[in-house]
């Protein structure tokens, strides 16, 4: 019984049941289709056709620079059209962006204030959630949203002990955030250096050498 009374417990089935209630619209019908997301969809088919070497794509299309961004959401569904159908795919990535919003509001107050009002994080979350961006399928944008949102979390609470093993942690998502979408990339570069600048002085030169 202690169990069900642990706060991490109802905060994670508190999270899962709000995600659940949002996201059931799109589950309910049998054919969910955005704007955006279609052209994404269409790509994420071309990349896993040329994967295939079909030779009808291969004749036509081929792949840019690998340092070209705006790519993860598309390697993602690449992947998730091995094993599920178009619309499968695009009610998965609708309903994971989502989640991932929702969870990223979650976690920069537990990071940034501690778990007190953690469920009301997660509603905000959830509004925000609700956007034109998400509605219309920007999921390599929304991607890279949560990846800022993630390592805001982790380098405020890690600006004053950066060491090497976190310098590649943070090197690895800085890295997911420029392949999900320049903009977030931009923003999350800035937004690291001036929380590395706020931690004491005596912290400032080393993190500067991390970072």
């Amino acid at each position: 019984m202690n169990l069900f009374r642990s706060p991490k417990l109802q905060n994670a089935v508190f999270f899962l049941l709000l995600v659940a209630f949002c996201c059931a619209p799109i589950w309910a019908v049998e054919y969910f289709i955005n704007q955006y997301g279609s052209a994404h969809l269409y790509s994420s088919q071309v990349m896993l056709e040329l994967l295939r070497y079909n030779p009808k794509f291969t004749e036509i299309f081929a792949f840019n620079s690998i340092s070209v961004p705006n790519s993860s959401g598309h390697w993602l569904m690449a992947f998730l059209l091995f094993f599920f159908s178009s619309f499968t795919v695009t009610k998965i990535m609708v309903t994971l962006t989502f989640a991932g919003l929702v969870a990223s509001a979650g976690w920069l107050r537990l990071k940034t204030a501690g778990a007190g009002g953690l469920k009301t994080s997660f509603l905000i979350g959830a509004a925000i959630g609700f956007n034109w961006l998400w509605q219309c399928g920007f999921y390599n944008f929304l991607i890279g949203v949560c990846c800022f949102v993630l390592t805001v979390g982790l380098i405020f609470g890690w600006r004053e002990k950066m060491n090497l093993w976190r310098a590649v942690i943070l090197a690895v998502l800085f890295l997911l955030a420029y392949f999900s979408h320049i903009i977030s990339f931009v923003i999350l570069a800035g937004s690291i250096f001036l929380i590395l600048l706020s931690a004491e002085k005596s912290y400032l030169k080393r993190n500067l050498v991390f970072f």
